[in-house]
């Protein structure tokens, strides 16, 4: 059974310099399949604070400690990953910033 989520954040970013501002992701088995402009208030979307990065890079460990981070493998898989805690005005993350991944 295939799960499908769709989740809006109030920034989302595609690349290290690039993020989208009220954007929805939407998610199925995991693997990011849409993004588009959060308009109005979408039936069975969620809202996550903080951020969402959308990436190829399956694997993610302590090496992560900024958005740049994020985009340095490449896969054929979209995934995204929410991070709670933004990056402070450095663009670092604090220590033990959690990243979960979406499914």
């Amino acid at each position: 059974m295939q799960r499908k989520r769709q989740i809006a954040a109030n920034r989302v970013y595609t690349s290290p310099k690039t993020y989208y501002t009220n954007t929805v992701v939407e998610i199925e088995d995991g693997i990011v399949t849409n993004t588009f402009p959060l308009q109005g208030e979408p039936a069975m979307t969620e809202w996550f604070s903080g951020i969402i990065v959308v990436t190829s890079q399956q694997d993610i460990n302590n090496d992560i400690k900024s958005i740049n981070d994020f985009y340095t493998q490449t896969s054929t898989k979209t995934i995204a990953y929410h991070i709670a805690t933004p990056p402070s005005q450095q663009d670092k993350f604090s220590r033990g910033t959690p990243i979960t991944r979406l499914k």
